[in-house]
């Protein structure tokens, strides 16, 4: 529920432009490269005589400075307070490393509004730089931050340190990681950020307000971060959105956006009083969120891509707030809980009129949403306080994870019930493109509503193609049977879940893109799948891993199933893992088996990869596995163990075939059902 008197005062939300406003009297390339070698030997005496309050930059020489940098250093080193940049894109790339607060302010006439803004600065190694520890303090208005790199991280602004703040700024990149920050806090409040994907990234310590918000991508991350330990102590992270919209930007198409994922234990993101538009994923947070202590939160958004709007959907990670529990994640709050020596009490930085905006804010929350759902726990230990928030979702799951440094234990934990009292999840759930009463509409929403109850279940797919990416991680075995009109023949599947996701192999981060996510490390109760596709539709690009399927644990198994992509198809993790009358197609790397795997009448389907004859090996094997590989049909040979070159080969297709078990029902404590049927 919204409070109107709240936003009227509050919201700073401006129209999305669809280019940030640039210089009218921006300078040909080689008069600005001239003009930005102006050094403090360039200023005469009598340009800066006398006790002067700011400094000025103008490309066409009016001011004291043509270039940025070069003022903001005089002015940190000579105790000026204010820096002003006359209209103009500078092709700058800023570094502070002085202590001095300063405020730096770009021409804009109306200085609410940042499609307004006159000034830019652009360079493809990031427009600003905060690298020191010791830096105490700028100020950012009015200022249009842009990188135009399209590869890897192409940060508008890269943050460290204490009581930066940005007002009015808009901060745009081609690339990823808009935001990032190396430790420090920092207050942004209104203005446009936009990027491709990991909006912000790192170590954030952040209270954003009123900004709007555009990720670019399918599949973007809105946050990524993760805490750190300073002096042998583990600190969170923290980014809160108060007030925000995010959006797509127009004439885009992008979907399954997520809000935030972890890099690492102790990422915390928190969504207040913001709008949240169709492209953000039903799910809210990653599914990522499950292997981690972390914790996200939304309290009173709105939009279809908002809790209220998804509840049946919502991930057990992402938690509506109450009244009570919002106010632990107050702008006070936030800077005081950050990271050492960065942390602050101290609200003095900030601008009087958008601090009393925050705090009349947080006052006003007196509105309790409206919730069916039981209450579960959450727990996140800051720098010196524990937070516990007894958390009202409406979705169902249960993960616990946890992170132990010398002096604290980061542990999260989330356990609720569905949002329709009069379904209780039964031992058998279905799932329809159409769904009746107590039925669901996806995968996720089904997965979330079983209880963590040590206890089997089992879920029905209906016909259709789910677009989602799946997670599952509870304390008890979950069987998944698609559709299908013959059980052991994987072309007659009626079920395809799809998603499309990857990323670098260099990242270090395949396991954020599979379509189907299992890690069942907490228990050996094992996972089933019959009848489903699985398919990761990212485009083959080089050196880029996308997952159709992870699988972490024993006792997890797959009949009649189909795991297509293209680089590392298939990643059978840790744990003894059965793969039966099965289809598996990639061009590289596309099977990785990592310990004890069987496979048992498989077909194996190699797609030609770039630039390169069949001659390769497209199976990975690190130990243990094995197959049943018959040198006749008459004749079946023994188990073998598998190894790179059993595969390198000119075939395109390999048909395993077998007419009796692999295994004995001891060795896989009778939790996997086996095909006994020969093959066909």
């Amino acid at each position: 529920m919204a409070l109107a008197g709240r936003r009227s005062l509050a919201m700073r939300l401006f129209i999305v432009s669809s280019a940030i406003a640039t210089s009218a009297c921006a300078q040909s390339n080689s008069t600005l490269a001239t003009q930005s070698t102006s050094t403090l030997a360039s200023l005469t005496t009598s340009s800066l005589s006398g006790s002067i309050t700011a400094l000025t930059v103008a490309q066409d020489g009016s001011g004291q400075f043509t270039a940025i940098n070069p003022a903001l250093s005089y002015a940190q080193s000579s105790g000026i307070p204010t820096v002003t940049i006359k209209q103009g894109t500078y092709s700058d790339t800023v570094s502070v490393q002085a202590t001095q607060t300063v405020t730096v302010i770009g021409e804009n006439p109306s200085p609410d509004q940042y499609s307004q803004n006159a000034v830019t600065i652009s360079h493809p190694l990031g427009p600003v730089t905060i690298a020191s520890n010791n830096v105490l303090g700028i100020t950012w208005r009015n200022i249009n931050f842009m990188n135009r790199n399209t590869t890897g991280t192409a940060f508008a602004v890269s943050l460290r340190g204490t009581k930066n703040a940005f007002y009015d700024c808009s901060f745009v990149s081609a690339g990823q990681g808009v935001i990032t920050s190396t430790l420090g806090i920092t207050l942004i409040s209104g203005g446009y950020i936009e990027g491709t994907d990991k909006v912000f990234y790192s170590y954030p310590g952040m209270y954003v307000y009123g900004a709007t918000i555009a990720p670019l991508n399918s599949n973007a991350l809105l946050v990524y971060s993760k805490g750190a330990s300073v002096n042998n102590v583990f600190y969170n992270s923290t980014v809160v959105f108060d007030s925000c919209a995010i959006v797509q930007k127009s004439g885009s198409s992008n979907t399954n956006v997520y809000l935030a994922a972890p890099n690492g234990a102790g990422s915390q993101a928190v969504f207040r009083n913001t709008t949240i538009g169709s492209l953000v994923a039903a799910a809210g947070v990653h599914p990522s969120s499950s292997g981690y202590a972390d914790f996200y939160g939304e309290f009173e958004t709105t939009g279809a891509g908002a809790y209220a709007a998804n509840s049946a959907s919502r991930s057990p990670y992402d938690h509506a707030l109450t009244p009570d529990e919002m106010s632990s994640w107050s702008v006070g709050s936030v800077f005081a809980d950050s990271f050492p020596p960065y942390a602050t009490s101290d609200l003095s930085w900030v601008d009087p009129q958008v601090l009393s905006a925050i705090q009349q804010g947080e006052t006003a929350q007196t509105v309790v949403i409206s919730s069916s759902a039981t209450t579960s726990s959450q727990t996140v230990f800051t720098s010196t306080t524990s937070r516990s928030a007894n958390v009202t979702t409406s979705a169902t799951s249960s993960g616990t994870s946890s992170i132990s440094t010398s002096n604290t234990t980061v542990s999260a934990s989330a356990t609720a019930t569905t949002s329709t009292a009069s379904c209780a999840p039964a031992a058998t759930l279905v799932v329809s493109q159409n769904p009746g009463a107590c039925e669901y509409a996806n995968i996720s929403a089904a997965i979330s509503a079983l209880p963590n109850d040590n206890q089997a279940k089992t879920i029905h797919v209906k016909a259709g193609t789910y677009n989602e990416q799946i997670s599952i991680t509870r304390n008890g075995k979950v069987t998944l049977i698609g559709e299908t009109s013959a059980a052991q023949d994987f072309t007659s599947n009626k079920v395809v879940v799809q998603f499309s996701y990857g990323v670098l192999t260099s990242a270090g981060q395949d396991e954020l893109t599979p379509v189907v996510n299992a890690k069942k490390a907490n228990d050996n109760s094992g996972l089933a799948l019959y009848n489903i596709d699985f398919i990761n539709t990212y485009p083959q690009t080089k050196n880029t891993a996308a997952l159709a399927a992870d699988f972490y644990g024993n006792n997890i198994a797959a009949y009649g199933c189909s795991f297509i992509g293209f680089q590392d198809t298939l990643l059978a993790n840790k744990g003894i893992q059965v793969f039966s009358n099965s289809y598996i197609e990639g061009s590289i790397d596309f099977v990785r088996l990592l310990f004890s795997q069987y496979m048992v009448c498989c077909v194996l389907t190699h797609y030609r990869r770039f630039g390169a004859s069949l001659r390769h090996t497209f199976i990975n094997v690190t130990s243990l596995s094995t197959l049943r590989a018959p040198q006749s049909p008459r004749n079946l040979d023994p188990l073998v163990p598998l190894s790179a070159a059993t595969f390198t080969t000119d075939a395109t297709s390999l048909v395993l075939r077998h007419t009796e078990a692999l295994w004995d029902s001891a060795t896989l404590a009778g939790h996997i059902a086996i095909f006994q049927s020969p093959c066909t």
